[in-house]
């Protein structure tokens, strides 16, 4: 895990830019921006028009020689690489390069990534499992190569100011730049309004832009740039035997688990007590007794917590469990989150968040979580409105196929012509209007004439439907979690848990995220997540039977409560914290 930065200076840029630009300094200064996600180690790369920096959290092989920017080739010649993330499989992929080519000289992921980008470009993106953010300058070329994981579960930002390239982790290391001018973008706002933050590709500042998930971005010294996706699910068909299902859960999240728990450095994991939390850490105690566990909440007499839940799969797995209770003193850790995320953030979850990865950065450098587990196995109220309308879709679909939809859709029935209008609705907008109507009802209200003329022209629901048009779908379920995992959950299952996690320089690795489970997961029928006699529950009824043998039964009945959902963050803030 790393903080990266570069500066790109293009043909395009003026020579009273190139002028303003002290690459050297300007380069080290948004390392120092991103110290903490990586405070083992920190160097440079300058060459002709190109900086490139890196901030390192040792995690795979710690020593010097494995560090970035990492090098490979003769100068002018060199492939340079700096990399944020996990490669999971890099072991594996190590063997291959060995067998083709001459050993390698390190034994950590680096290096195995620049030889892959040295030998296939571009084309090596589709062999890489895990998590990343990367930037690889071919010095020959004069062009750089930008890409983000299939999730996005590292961070990239980038900006072209007059012909001048600028990218990094955060945006904070943007702002070290006293040349970059950076304007607050109502835009963004807008969408952070919807979306909690602003998703992929905007930013809250005009201009910024954020890498999307499963996208490469290349760009040339003459200043052509191309944006093009490079993934999406590969989908096999449905798994309809529920036994089936339940040991291909088993057996494909011990194997993510597995491989997750490679590591040159000790790794815990967060335990809510929730059912995904819990199988995370019951599958890594059977790997790793005596496993530390780390969970967050309140407690007070009369009021629910997460304690309980979270100390009774404790004492099941047999974990070193560490509780860590918040306070009403704790909201005054609002502006450092203000200061960490640079952008509106309209949720309260980076508070118990932030402390909870302080928590475990003063042991751990890396834990495992159950993030993605909701938006894939059907964890939220919408899943089950969405099976619902499916189900409905498909009688229409029933009628259609007799000829018989459009004299049904013309009966004097004002619900059946609402159904009918909605089934003929192309799916995509579909979603995206039933997703965002309340939503809207809320900003127009609250908006001023040109923010409201500034909704107008930017609808959120395009970003929706742009969703669904990457991950195709055949029904409304698989849309929306498409919709979820590209854009509605960004927030919560991978910018909170990064920028609050390498705030204290943990790095988070989330099994449920990982290709294999989210094509597992898409190809389990609706109903096999959600039964109507389940709902109290909070759905992931397959998910829950595949846990029957390694969790208490207490845990596997219980009640679905949100990360912090307990902490009584309101009544906090009307005075109670002094």
């Amino acid at each position: 895990m790393c903080g990266i930065c570069g500066i790109f200076i293009t043909r395009e840029a003026s020579a009273a830019l190139r002028d303003q630009i002290d690459l050297a300094g300007d380069i080290r200064a948004m390392n120092s921006a991103l110290l903490h996600r990586g405070p083992d180690e920190q160097r440079v790369f300058v060459g002709e028009g190109i900086a490139l920096g890196a901030t390192r959290l040792a995690i795979q092989d710690p020593r010097m020689i494995a560090g970035q920017p990492f090098e490979l080739g003769a100068p002018g010649h060199r492939q340079v690489v700096v990399f944020n993330g996990e490669i999971y499989n890099f072991p594996e992929l190590r063997v291959e390069l060995e067998r083709t080519g001459p050993p390698l000289q390190t034994r950590g992921d680096t290096e195995v990534l620049a030889r892959l980008l040295q030998s296939r470009h571009a084309d090596a993106l589709r062999d890489l499992e895990g998590m990343f953010a990367f930037a690889a300058f071919n010095e020959s070329q004069r062009s750089l190569l930008l890409a983000r994981d299939r999730m996005g579960e590292k961070p990239l930002v980038y900006t072209n100011f007059r012909g001048v390239f600028v990218f990094a982790s955060e945006i904070r290391a943007l702002r070290a730049l006293p040349w970059l001018p950076l304007q607050p973008d109502p835009v963004g706002v807008h969408y952070a309004l919807h979306f909690v933050m602003p998703p992929a590709p905007h930013s809250a500042f005009k201009a910024v832009r954020r890498l999307e998930p499963a996208t490469e971005l290349t760009l040339t010294y003459d200043g052509r740039m191309s944006v093009r996706n490079y993934w999406q699910p590969n989908v096999g068909p449905p798994i309809l035997n529920p036994a089936d299902c339940q040991e291909t859960i088993r057996t494909t999240l011990r194997a993510t688990i597995h491989k997750m728990l490679r590591s040159d450095v000790p790794v815990g994991v967060t335990l809510s007590g929730g059912i995904d939390s819990s199988a995370v850490a019951a599958l890594a105690a059977r790997e790793r007794p005596g496993l530390r566990t780390f969970c967050v909440s309140h407690r007070a007499p009369g009021e629910a917590d997460e304690f309980g839940a979270a100390q009774l799969v404790a004492n099941s797995i047999q974990s070193d469990h560490t509780e860590l209770e918040m306070q009403p003193a704790d909201i005054r850790m609002l502006p450092e989150l203000v200061r960490i995320f640079c952008e509106p953030v309209f949720t309260s979850v980076p508070l118990h968040a932030l402390n909870l990865a302080g928590s475990i950065g003063s042991e751990f450098k890396v834990a495992l979580t159950g993030s993605g587990a909701d938006e894939l196995f059907g964890g939220y109220p919408d899943h089950r409105l969405w099976m619902q309308k499916d189900r409905r879709r498909r009688q229409w679909e029933w009628l259609d196929r007799w000829g018989l939809a459009a004299f049904t859709g013309r009966l004097p029935i004002a619900a059946l012509r609402k159904s009918y209008a909605a089934y003929r609705m192309p799916m995509a907008r579909r979603l995206a209007a039933g997703r965002l109507d309340p939503i809207a009802y809320f900003t127009e209200s609250i908006y001023s004439d040109s923010m409201r003329a500034l909704a107008g022209t930017h609808r959120p629901q395009a970003l929706l439907e742009r969703a669904f048009e990457r991950w195709p779908a055949d029904t409304y379920f698989q849309g929306f979690i498409s919709q979820l995992l590209l854009v509605a959950s960004q927030y919560a299952m991978v910018t909170i848990p990064d920028m609050t996690g390498m705030a204290h320089s943990v790095e988070y690795r989330s099994p449920f995220l990982d290709r294999a489970m989210v094509e597992l997961a898409l190809r389990i029928p609706a109903d096999y997540r959600l039964r109507a006699a389940e709902s109290h529950t909070g759905g992931k009824h397959i998910l829950r039977a595949a846990c029957a043998d390694i969790l208490p039964a207490e845990i596997l009945r219980s009640q679905k409560r949100g990360f912090g959902s307990t902490i009584p963050y309101q009544r906090w803030s009307t005075g109670a914290a002094g």
